[in-house]
């Protein structure tokens, strides 16, 4: 006759022991954080594996022996690198990643095959925090200073040099489609989100040219030994970190220089690529 055995579990689901019919341990199980699993005998000694053939372990996913990659439902897990190590099998439907589930705090892919959004909670008192729909960044300057050449004529300037900034800004816009398809009202699209990120991206622009060009007009020509493209390039990229940190400030109730208004709507600024 089959020895019948028991699994208490975790909070988390977790295979936290085997016990047999009289509650006796026989084996208990720790994990880390992404679910690596040790196996101990009854008296604390370390396992090589469980010694009753036990195959559930982290959050009670099936464990493959000869991989030691957990089955999570529609693909494989692997513990030790705390990732997926097989694709989505829905693709893109869910967002631009293959491996994207399970530990990242806006939505759940508990069965691989659909989306699920989980509300964005302040876990201090329970309310549901803004819906981040969109987030931009400015992850680059592209702030460049040189001494070039000044024009002649007039002749006094043959030999001299000015200062010239040009600024090449990149950013990154990140857009949470799972939230964006949770939303029943109908205001939000993937589009319009896009569009109000892009007014970010506008308003950032506008002002980082803006503070390049009165240091390009303010520059006069100067001895070579006299040229300090450095420091000019260091004060905009001090200035560019403020213009971060304005749109920020600026972007909660509107700003007269273009920032959008917090959670609104709006068109594309510039055309999506085919």
């Amino acid at each position: 006759l089959a020895v019948p055995y028991y699994t208490p579990k975790s909070h988390l689901f977790s295979v936290a022991a085997t016990t047999n019919r009289f509650g006796n341990v026989v084996e208990r199980y720790n994990y880390t954080a992404y679910g690596q699993q040790t196996v101990k005998n009854s008296v604390g000694a370390v396992l090589a594996k469980s010694g009753v053939g036990q195959d559930r372990g982290f959050t009670s996913y099936k464990l493959d022996s000869g991989t030691v990659f957990y089955f999570a439902r529609a693909r494989m897990y692997s513990s030790r690198l705390g990732r997926f190590v097989s694709r989505d099998p829905i693709g893109f439907e869910d967002g631009m990643s293959f491996y994207l589930a399970y530990f990242i705090p806006n939505g759940l892919d508990p069965s691989g095959l659909s989306d699920e959004a989980v509300p964005d909670i302040d876990y201090r008192n329970g309310t549901p925090k803004h819906d981040a729909l969109g987030i931009t960044k400015m992850t680059d300057s592209g702030i460049k200073c040189e001494c070039v050449a000044c024009e002649c004529p007039p002749k006094e300037n043959e030999g001299k040099k000015k200062i010239k900034c040009s600024a090449s800004p990149k950013f990154n816009i990140t857009i949470n489609k799972v939230a964006i398809n949770a939303r029943r009202d109908g205001k939000y699209t993937v589009e319009n989100v896009i569009g109000h990120e892009q007014l970010h991206v506008k308003n950032m622009v506008d002002k980082l040219n803006a503070a390049v060009d009165k240091v390009n007009k303010a520059a006069s020509c100067v001895e070579p030994a006299n040229c300090n493209a450095k420091s000019s390039e260091n004060n905009l990229k001090a200035e560019a970190e403020s213009i971060k940190k304005d749109e920020d400030k600026f972007h909660e109730n509107g700003d007269p220089g273009g920032s959008p208004v917090s959670g609104e709507p709006y068109p594309l600024t510039y055309p999506l690529p085919k």
